[in-house]
């Protein structure tokens, strides 16, 4: 049970004065939330996220990643999400209710609209509520590193698929992962001028690591998830790696 404002007690939008606004979107920017849902509701609009979180065959380097592309992307990072994955052996399905938390990438899309027109029919998604639902389209909190969250939709499935995904990771199930991560690391490398020291830089200067190297950083991705694809792009400026559309289902 919670509280609600009785209808007649309800105003009409006002609109938060300048200074406000910028307080508080410095401060989203300071903790490094999105500031989207913050800026629509400054103007009173219906808040929708503009991201897609992606956990199958619409990753990069899958084949369906070119329906991605072709709506732009803004911005590309591997994510997590809290839920476990379950197979039939030609795609995962991710429910929420399950332990864990479960690879994949994050996009921001410069037509979500448009992209999840075509996301619908792709994943089986007739609409809210509907019995006739593949999947359904939710939205959740994902995480990309950083101190916030971002909310983007996802395609979930409630009945779990028979054979669990115990490390839910569509990558490693297809046995993909080292070569994404080869792939990922080389696409930030080539972006920035002395990649390795400034990386070591942003993100061991308080360790024990004294230098970081192709190796490590691999180890770090893979095996020890403690570096986040959010924290080589920081070093690289490319938010937007391996996101040709030509590049679906390269990685083998």
């Amino acid at each position: 049970m919670t509280f609600v404002v009785a209808p007649e007690k309800k105003e009409k939008f006002v609109s938060p004065s300048e200074d406000y606004l910028r307080i508080c979107k410095e401060g989203f920017e300071q903790f490094g939330i999105d500031t989207y849902e913050l800026m629509a509701a400054a103007e009173n609009k219906t808040v929708e996220p503009p991201a897609l979180f992606s956990y199958g065959t619409l990753m990069r380097g899958e084949p369906r990643f070119p329906v991605i592309a072709k709506h732009g992307v803004s911005c590309a990072l591997t994510a997590f999400c809290f839920g476990s994955l379950t197979t039939n052996g030609e795609l995962p399905a991710l429910n929420l209710e399950g332990k864990g938390f479960s690879r994949g990438d994050y996009f921001l899309s410069k037509d979500i609209a448009g992209l999840l027109l075509v996301t619908d029919k792709i994943e089986g998604f007739h609409g809210f509520g509907s019995k006739h639902n593949l999947f359904r389209r939710t939205c959740v909190p994902v995480d990309v590193g950083g101190k916030g969250q971002r909310l983007a939709w996802v395609y979930v499935r409630d009945t779990e698929f028979d054979k669990k995904l115990l490390d839910n990771d569509w990558r490693s199930f297809l046995g993909k992962r080292k070569a994404f991560s080869e792939a990922l690391l080389a696409a930030h490398e080539a972006s920035g001028e002395n990649f390795y020291d400034e990386l070591t830089w942003n993100y061991a200067r308080f360790s024990k690591i004294e230098t970081l190297d192709c190796e490590k950083v691999i180890s770090l991705l893979n095996d020890e998830m403690s570096l986040t694809e959010r924290t080589m792009a920081q070093v690289s400026e490319n938010w937007v790696a391996l996101t040709n559309e030509k590049l679906g289902g390269t990685y083998a």
